[in-house]
């Protein structure tokens, strides 16, 4: 887990153009694939987590001698310091990616680091009829929506200006990458997954080329929304998704789930009639779920969600063009 408090800061993976796609159901990665990763999410203590809510191996140690975590996680928000638990938090300008991919594995699978901590459910936590805490390393049952909560792979700060992403992955179902109000984004030719609010927050991004790909598991009740837009005032612009791709995770590929998603929405309001997305010149592919011999959009008709939006209020400003 990363903290970037250093201005100017360039991550790159050393082989240009390396792959950014996940594989074996969204576990393991092509060769040439550099992936930061983090497992921490909402409704879980960890004996890992110290009181700045990263990971600290030295602390697990002491923690299982003692038999009792030192730190209660909590969980989402950005005044508790961990920005929903994020992978990576951005806290210093110019900061700029290049071939990488961020994770949190909370939703996706049970990593060897998660398998090895001592995990405590709290009365807040989410899963089914197995344990989180039981799950072997490698096992894909989180993905089932009974276990799907906050877990952002990254969360990009208001001192962040001038943030830059090519050719990156931002991997989760749930509050994937979170901007603060204030802080300026470019992403350019990225893959950003997720299924529920998964681009969320205050800031001011331009996506351009971009797959914007929905994560979501078989589930019924387990339906996408791709923005989650809190501009606090009207002079603020939002997000710009330009020349981009709405798409599906692969079955078997970089999910479990046996088919793609199923129709979502482009996005619900999180701030009240000031939040700002545009889609502009933007593909929306088919959605395959079931098989079904005429297929129909992966964008519901309606386009977005106003009645029952992340904090029930109204929205008049969100666009689609």
């Amino acid at each position: 887990m990363l903290v970037i408090d250093t201005p100017n800061v360039t991550f790159e993976n050393a082989v240009k153009g390396a792959s950014i796609t996940p594989v074996n159901k969204g576990i393991s990665l092509a060769q040439d694939s550099v992936r930061i990763t983090g497992y921490y999410g909402h409704g879980y203590t960890y004996y890992s987590m110290g009181d700045d809510c990263k990971y600290d191996a030295k602390l697990l140690e002491v923690n299982n001698y003692n038999g009792y975590p030192s730190f209660t996680n909590p969980g989402s928000g950005t005044t508790s310091g961990s920005y929903w638990n994020a992978t990576v938090v951005v806290n210093a300008a110019g900061f700029e990616a290049y071939d990488i991919i961020f994770e949190n594995s909370f939703n996706q699978y049970q990593s060897d680091l998660a398998a090895a901590d001592t995990i405590v459910k709290q009365s807040s936590a989410k899963e089914g009829s197995a344990p989180r805490a039981g799950l072997s390393a490698g096992d894909v049952t989180v993905q089932d929506k009974k276990y799907v909560e906050r877990a952002a792979a990254m969360a990009i700060r208001t001192a962040a200006d001038k943030t830059y992403f090519n050719h990156c992955a931002f991997i989760g179902r749930q509050d994937t990458l979170y901007g603060d109000p204030g802080s300026k984004e470019a992403y350019y030719n990225c893959d950003i997954y997720g299924g529920t609010d998964y681009i969320f927050g205050g800031m001011t991004a331009v996506f351009a080329k971009c797959n914007l790909i929905f994560n979501t598991s078989e589930d019924s009740n387990d339906v996408g929304y791709i923005t989650a837009a809190q501009q606090k005032d009207a002079a603020t612009r939002g997000y710009l998704m330009y020349n981009c791709k709405v798409t599906s995770t692969v079955p078997g590929e970089n999910t479990a789930s046996s088919y793609g998603s199923k129709a979502g929405y482009l996005g619900r309001p999180w701030a009240a009639n000031t939040s700002e997305v545009v889609f502009y010149n933007t593909v929306v592919d088919a959605t395959c779920y079931q098989h079904k011999a005429s297929s129909a959009s992966l964008i519901m008709p309606d386009g977005w969600l106003f009645n029952t939006q992340r904090h029930n209020r109204k929205e008049r400003r969100v666009r689609h063009l």
